[in-house]
């Protein structure tokens, strides 16, 4: 009689050790579970809704450009061979219309002169700077 109870107990308490572990495991994956998701939700949240700290706000808007200009970059295809190409064209073109200008000008623009051409872009009525 005396050894049933015994046997009885120890295996009350074995059940009872296994039911409690079982909790705290439960328990520790609901907390890794909850701690999961409530990181992902503020990385998302972070990549979303800029900060309010200067610093930080800069970095997050160079990061977001940065981002936005990769994307735009790798939509298109592009061939680099043939973008070097029509930038070298145009370049030329440009040098060689600088150095007509230069033939036809012959010298530097001075400040009479300057004076001249802004008088002259008033009375037209240009308020920008064409250059510009």
């Amino acid at each position: 009689m005396y050894f049933t109870g015994r046997n009885q107990y120890q295996t009350r308490v074995i059940h009872d050790g296994a039911r409690l572990f079982k909790t705290k495991c439960v328990t520790r994956i609901q907390a890794y579970w909850r701690g999961h998701i409530v990181r992902k939700w503020y990385r998302n949240l972070r990549k979303t809704v800029p900060p309010t700290d200067a610093k930080l706000r800069r970095k997050f808007f160079e990061e977001k450009f940065t981002e936005i200009s990769h994307r735009i970059l790798c939509s298109y295809d592009t061939n680099i061979e043939e973008l070097f190409s029509e930038i070298d064209h145009c370049l030329a073109i440009n040098r060689s219309v600088l150095q007509q200008l230069e033939q036809k000008c012959g010298h530097e623009i001075t400040e009479e002169d300057w004076e001249k051409i802004q008088i002259q872009a008033v009375q037209r009525g240009v308020s920008e700077c064409s250059i510009c």
